[in-house]
């Protein structure tokens, strides 16, 4: 029997998002857990290349060595992705900035769980 391979939200809020060439580009600030689909669509990522924070579909990192995400998006994608500040986030009772970010990063919806 395959061991499961699980990390702790609190674990990978700690961990460092990465590009493919291994620099550190982010880090996680927050999990967005869809209650209704029982799956978590996106998470909320702290960029050091620009201001505010980035909705990303969690279904476009990758795990990393050592506890690190990889994130092979390229930088244009990252700066020019729908971004929020850090004390007006989207508004979650609809869908509109779910669909907006996987529209974005090219994900259909269907793979967000």
């Amino acid at each position: 029997m395959a061991k499961p391979k699980m990390l702790s939200v609190e674990t990978i809020a700690r961990d460092p998002i990465k590009d493919a060439e291994g620099k550190e580009i982010g880090n996680f600030v927050d999990f967005m857990i869809d209650l209704e689909q029982n799956c978590i669509p996106y998470v909320i990522v702290s960029l050091k290349s620009r201001d505010g924070y980035v909705g990303i579909p969690w279904g476009v990192f990758k795990l990393g060595e050592k506890h690190s995400f990889i994130l092979d998006v390229a930088s244009s994608t990252l700066d020019s992705a729908p971004g929020f500040s850090e004390d007006k986030w989207p508004d979650t009772t609809t869908r509109e900035y779910e669909e907006k970010i996987y529209k974005h990063f090219g994900c259909p919806l269907c793979v967000r769980c």
